[in-house]
């Protein structure tokens, strides 16, 4: 396998990963409709795992204030969908490679301030065998 390849990869007991997913799941918690604290909170989390910000869209969905955000990025995309009315969202991280995902964690607990801690509903990561 040559370097460039082997950049993508990462090794975790043994196994060879090309990718890793990451949800995460908010309760209760604050700028859930405020598209520029979402832009800010996506801005963030790209410079937390040191990866390159390609582009960032956001939607605003009336009469609910739901908002879709995604933040592609050079190893794959940051999503965050709102659902105010429930007061809940889903962040949901697609990296390639050593990028560390478990990084924006503690960012978004900044940004959201959740009235409880994040649940982690799925945590996947497709591989390659070795």
């Amino acid at each position: 396998m040559g370097k460039q390849k082997e950049d993508f990869f990462t090794v975790k007991d043994n196994v060879c990963y090309i990718e890793t997913r990451l949800l995460l799941e908010l309760w209760v918690a604050r700028s859930f409709s405020f598209i520029e604290d979402i832009k800010k909170a996506l801005v963030a989390a790209v410079k937390a795992i040191k990866v390159t910000l390609l582009e960032v869209k956001l939607h605003h969905f009336p009469p609910n204030r739901e908002v879709s955000s995604v933040a592609v990025i050079s190893q794959s995309h940051i999503n965050i969908h709102t659902r105010p009315e429930f007061d809940y969202t889903t962040i949901d991280i697609f990296v390639c490679g050593k990028v560390n995902p478990y990084r924006v964690v503690s960012i978004f607990k900044n940004y959201f301030s959740p009235n409880c801690d994040f649940t982690l509903p799925s945590y996947i990561e497709n591989y390659i065998a070795n």
